[in-house]
Formats: structure tokens, C-alpha cells, sequence
């Protein structure tokens, strides 16, 4: 299990999940970016794959400014992109300060929301090592005062991309991956995208079971195993 940590973030105390890996590192050390529903088991699951691959991951909690409401929809519309940098900048200051994590080997992930906000990570932060977007939406929409889109920032990421997208899904839809892709390639970004048929939103999430396609899954894990050996 992830030990806790805690940081504080403008008066906010903003609860941090690390997985370590077995040996003394340095390590290399990814963020991962929750989805909608937070730090769940799906989310301890990221970290421990993480983990295992000899990798030190930290899990924020994003909503720590939220107050209690009902749903993911109303907890997300209090998100302000300026905000969320000032998250992922703390969390990213607290894995290069550690001694078993390589100060200049760290990068960001996310899954659905969490895509979304690792892109915006990446963007905004110029020394992330890669960039992993795993079905990110709303990357076409700003969250906050005057706030720019994602998208706005492709031109400013810096890494290695990947990116894994279902071609069933909605949001992003495949017209949305195209034009992503589109400003990679005008901003010449070094990215791949994997598409996958018969495959919608969440499809690693295997606390959904409606959504979670086992294949797709699987074979997204081992690509990004990949990647995150040749480039992290």
C-alpha cells in the first residue's frame, strides 16, 4: 500500500499517495493524475504497476480545495487550470527533493480527467521527462478565468508523448485525437497514439465493468511499459 504525504498548497492541505519501488534508486518518478472519482482503487492500481516497473510514483489528491458536494460533474466544474499547475508544480518539487528519485527523470500520466490535466502539466511545466494521455477529454476547453484551452499549449510541451484513445469514445472523440494530433505534428512534438476499435472511454478502468475492454487494456499497459523504459 501507498504511504501518505501532505502539502500545502495556498492554505490547503492537499493529500499525496507514493508508491516506491524495491531498492535504494534513485529512481526515475511519474505524477499520476486521478481520474473523476479520485484516488481510488483504480488509481492505487496505476501507482503499484508504477511501482513495479522501478518507477516512484505519487498520486495527488486534486480536489483537496473542493468542498464536500455529490457528484465528479460538480467537483470538476471548481477546477481552475492555473490552479491545478500550482498542484502538479508542488507535487513535482516534493519527488525532486527526494533522495531515492532522479531530479531530472520525472514525468506526468493521466487517465480520462487526469489525461486531460497531464497534458495541461506538461504544457505548462517545461522539464517533465514524458507525457502519457490515456483517453484525456475536454482538452479543447478552458477551466477558469481567461484560462487558455490545453490544446492552446500544445506548441509548449517538451517530451515524449504518447497517447491511447478509444475509437468509440466521445470524449475525446476520434475528431478530437485528430486535431490533437494534428498540433503535434504542426508543433513538431515527438508523440505516437494508439487507437483501439470496440473500445469507449475508461476502458482500463476495471472498476467499470460496462466500459472496461480487457484486450485494449492489456495491450495499452504493455506500450506504455515501453515507452516509459526507452524515454523516463
Amino acid at each position: 500500500m501507498p504511504q501518505t504525504e501532505m502539502l500545502t498548497i495556498g492554505g490547503s492541505e492537499m493529500k499525496v499517495l507514493v508508491e516506491t519501488p524495491q531498492g535504494p534508486g534513485p529512481h526515475p518518478a511519474m505524477i499520476v493524475v486521478h481520474h473523476g472519482p479520485g484516488l481510488d482503487d483504480f488509481t492505487l492500481d496505476v501507482l503499484a504497476r508504477l511501482a513495479g516497473q522501478g518507477i516512484v510514483a505519487v498520486a495527488p489528491d486534486f480536489y483537496h480545495r473542493c468542498p464536500p458536494v455529490e457528484t465528479i460533474k460538480e467537483r470538476v466544474e471548481m477546477f481552475h487550470d492555473d490552479q491545478i499547475v500550482e498542484d502538479i508544480q508542488a507535487a513535482k518539487a516534493m519527488l525532486a527533493a527526494r533522495e531515492d528519485v532522479v531530479s531530472d527523470r520525472i514525468g506526468i500520466l493521466g487517465h480520462c480527467l487526469g489525461g486531460r490535466l497531464a497534458f495541461l502539466g506538461a504544457a505548462s511545466i517545461a522539464d517533465m521527462r514524458v507525457l502519457a494521455i490515456l483517453y484525456g477529454g475536454n482538452i479543447m476547453v478552458p477551466w477558469g478565468k481567461e484560462a487558455p484551452a490545453p490544446i492552446d499549449l500544445a506548441g509548449d510541451i517538451n517530451c515524449p508523448i504518447i497517447g491511447f484513445f478509444g475509437n468509440e469514445d466521445t470524449n475525446p472523440a476520434p475528431g478530437d485525437v485528430d486535431r490533437i494530433a494534428e498540433e503535434f505534428s504542426t508543433s513538431g512534438k515527438i508523440f505516437t497514439f494508439h487507437r483501439y476499435d470496440d473500445t469507449g472511454h475508461a476502458f482500463q478502468n476495471f472498476l467499470n465493468e460496462d466500459m472496461y475492454r480487457e484486450a485494449s487494456c492489456n495491450d495499452a499497459w504493455a506500450k506504455l511499459s515501453e515507452f516509459l523504459k526507452s524515454n523516463l
